[in-house]
């Protein structure tokens, strides 16, 4: 089968020409259009997929290393899902079919490219000491009134305290990590140009003792400030990036959806559930 298809990497903002080699070496370079170009190779109407893990993973770092050298190119780049491939239709060619998308969606990327400019995302993981936090709620005046009253009841009255002085732990521990993550969440908000939670959920018996998973958008300058505001936290945490931003590009906003919905084939929701997508 011929290669008829582009296979899409990202949009950025050039007249430029750029050459590299992609997934599987193939020849990645720019198909301009009149404000934006794409990071394209050209490639069979099928998407790139395997049993595999490991060559699944390998095509996903492949496909984010073209982005990474992107980034260090260009004033930003506006990162395309995985197997993200613009096919022909029964009159157009697949790169006439990207132009004219190009040309539609200009405003919106405009609006996309002006908010992501000059800057990267950053995923930041942040930890609490669990036995320190238990150390504290265990001194509280409540629960040393709530023990000493267990000391000197009946025994089964004693039972049912222990159990309340546990449901009370558990829950002024929560309270006291949703104190933290909002307080992180909030002081972080004012150092960036954009941030938000990745969800998950903050058990008191998990092993890492996760507070909060955020991503945010930054500059060069206001990276370092959150370096500097984290290394005083006097908290654990892992800064991993700088990252192309996908967690700030909405597809509603780019019109990427009605792209995906005629001419692209996108990744299988195999790949997607297996996590291997960064934007996943």
């Amino acid at each position: 089968m011929s290669n008829n298809a582009l296979y899409i990497y990202g949009i950025i903002k050039t007249s430029k020409n750029w050459k590299e080699h992609g997934i599987k070496g193939n020849n990645v370079f720019l198909i301009n259009g009149r404000d934006f170009s794409a990071i394209a190779h050209r490639c069979e109407e099928k998407p790139y997929i395997s049993n595999n893990p490991i060559e699944v993973k390998d095509l996903i770092l492949a496909h984010n290393n073209i982005l990474d050298k992107a980034m260090k190119n260009f004033d930003a780049v506006i990162p395309l899902s995985f197997n993200t491939i613009i096919k022909t239709s029964e009159e157009k060619t697949a790169e006439e079919n990207l132009r004219i998308w190009l040309k539609d969606n200009k405003e919106n990327l405009l609006k996309i490219w002006d908010k992501i400019i000059g800057k990267n995302e950053y995923g930041i993981r942040i930890y609490y000491e669990k036995k320190k936090l238990l150390e504290k709620i265990k001194e509280l005046y409540e629960i040393k009134q709530l023990q000493q009253k267990s000391q000197i009841e009946s025994e089964g009255v004693a039972y049912l305290l222990k159990g309340k002085i546990k449901d009370e732990i558990n829950k002024k521990a929560q309270e006291q990590i949703f104190e933290y993550k909002q307080n992180f969440y909030n002081n972080i908000k004012e150092l960036v140009s954009d941030i938000t939670i990745n969800r998950s959920k903050i058990l008191l018996d998990e092993e890492k003792n996760l507070l909060v998973s955020i991503s945010i958008l930054v500059d060069k300058k206001q990276i370092q400030k959150v370096n500097s505001y984290l290394v005083n936290s006097n908290f654990y945490f892992n800064i991993a990036g700088p990252f192309a931003p996908y967690s700030f590009i909405n597809p509603q906003e780019s019109n990427f959806q009605d792209l995906q919905k005629s001419i692209i084939s996108e990744v299988s929701e195999t790949l997607k559930n297996k996590g291997f997508c960064r934007n996943g």
